[in-house]
């Protein structure tokens, strides 16, 4: 799309208005909505955004010559985005297997306890949704220019900051939830914050794992993807049947703690290494922090409140040279140092 933001936008309007408008029409014509319908819908919703693009893309389609393609570089291409086609599905199942080990090894009521947290913490996959879309492209043109890419020790340590502060905000404000949802769900509120580090942890791995698809190794994810199901298979197996929807969330925080950390030092080992010291620190802190509020939190409740206020405390500390620059920037006459 050449860096057009805009023509992005509406795509993914048009594909989503397309996806809710045809769902309306069948349901409102039939009243079914089985499985093959839905999946009509899904696969029209697509064709109809691809139809879209093909029409406001045509000029530069035209511009297109078959004497230009080069056989070498498709198959280059192949190379690099077949093992991504498995490494998604080991995704997809990744992220699925905690409701079907509750659903089958626990009970209902537990399922929709993890629902409900996991609906809470998908405001954070907007965030790592923005920057997903942002960054990716980004890096990639850093890269065929030969610039920026020194850049990514910094973006890396930004990113740690915002999700360390996001961490923080989330478990002492977390009993606000209370105010939102039924009593019975007022276990949510200590498995929110272990349902944040699936999002959070896998935006910060964009960054730090980057050498990875920078150097074109991209088969290192189907191998990351194999460790990272086998660790989540075992401890839902182990933790669902006994602790329902917090061995479920622990399980995700956990296996996205081991997927961080895989892309990070397999990305230093093929491409450079990003100073990771500091990251490990606050990241380990944050996943074991979340992991016992999830257990304990019934019982010490305002324990973790005051740790989380201590350790945002520590954490604005440690990045007071990044706030300073941050406000410097944005109110240049008031200068802080």
């Amino acid at each position: 799309m050449q860096d057009d933001a805009l023509l992005f936008s509406i795509s993914q309007i048009i594909s989503k208005f397309a996806l809710v408008s045809l769902v309306i029409v069948v349901v409102s014509i039939s009243g079914y909505s089985g499985f093959l319908t839905l999946l009509f819908i899904t696969f029209s919703s697509i064709f109809f955004t691809f139809i879209f693009l093909l029409f406001t893309l045509a000029s530069t389609l035209k511009k297109l010559n078959s004497s230009i393609i080069c056989f070498e570089n498709i198959s280059k291409s192949f190379i690099f985005g077949v093992p991504l086609v498995f490494s998604g599905l080991l995704f997809s199942a990744l992220t699925s297997f905690d409701r079907v080990f509750l659903k089958e090894y626990s009970s209902l009521t537990e399922l929709g306890l993890y629902s409900v947290s996991i609906s809470f913490a998908a405001v954070a996959t907007i965030f790592q949704s923005v920057f997903s879309v942002i960054w990716a492209p980004t890096v990639y043109k850093w890269k065929a220019q030969g610039v920026g890419l020194d850049m990514v020790p910094s973006i890396s340590s930004t990113i740690t900051f915002l999700v360390s502060l996001i961490f923080c905000l989330a478990g002492i404000f977390s009993w606000l939830v209370d105010y939102l949802i039924p009593s019975e769900y007022g276990d949510v509120k200590y498995i929110l914050v272990s349902c944040l580090v699936y999002p959070l942890l896998y935006t910060l791995s964009e960054v730090t794992g980057i050498g990875i698809g920078i150097t074109k190794k991209t088969y290192w994810t189907v191998l990351i993807g194999l460790v990272c199901l086998f660790v989540n298979v075992v401890l839902n197996f182990v933790l669902i049947p006994t602790y329902g929807a917090k061995g479920a969330a622990i399980t995700t925080a956990i296996t996205f703690f081991v997927f961080f950390i895989l892309r990070t030092e397999i990305s230093s080992l093929i491409w450079f290494s990003i100073p990771r010291v500091t990251i490990y620190t606050f990241i380990s802190l944050h996943v074991a922090l979340s992991c016992c509020v999830t257990f304990f939190g019934a019982v010490y409740n305002d324990t973790f409140i005051l740790v989380y206020l201590i350790l945002l405390i520590f954490t604005l500390f440690i990045y007071r040279k990044f706030l300073f620059l941050v406000v410097n920037r944005c109110c240049p006459h008031a200068r802080w140092d």
